[in-house]
C-alpha cells in the first residue's frame, strides 16, 4: 500500500477488542468499498472463519490502530 488510508479488496484485519472477550483470533476480509450516504467511505467485511458473517465499517475504523492491524492473509 502505497497510501496510509488504502485498503485493498481481500486485505485482512485483526479485530483486537474481539480478543478481549474470547481466546478465538477473529480476522476479517475486505470484500468490497463504497461510499455511504453520509459521505464517509465504508468496507464490507467478511469474517475469515465464517463467511456468512458480514459487517461494515468506516474506512477511519478500519484503520485504527487500537482497533484492528493488519495480518497476511486471514492467518
Amino acid at each position: 500500500m502505497s497510501k496510509r488510508n488504502e485498503i485493498e479488496t481481500g486485505q485482512c484485519f485483526l479485530d483486537l477488542r474481539a480478543r478481549l472477550f474470547t481466546a478465538t483470533k477473529s480476522i476479517w476480509r475486505v470484500q468490497d468499498q463504497f461510499v455511504n450516504t453520509d459521505g464517509l467511505k465504508y468496507v464490507r467485511l467478511t469474517s475469515v472463519s465464517d463467511p456468512t458473517l458480514q459487517k461494515s465499517l468506516s474506512l477511519a475504523a478500519i484503520l485504527d490502530k487500537r482497533y484492528f492491524t493488519t495480518v497476511e492473509d486471514g492467518e
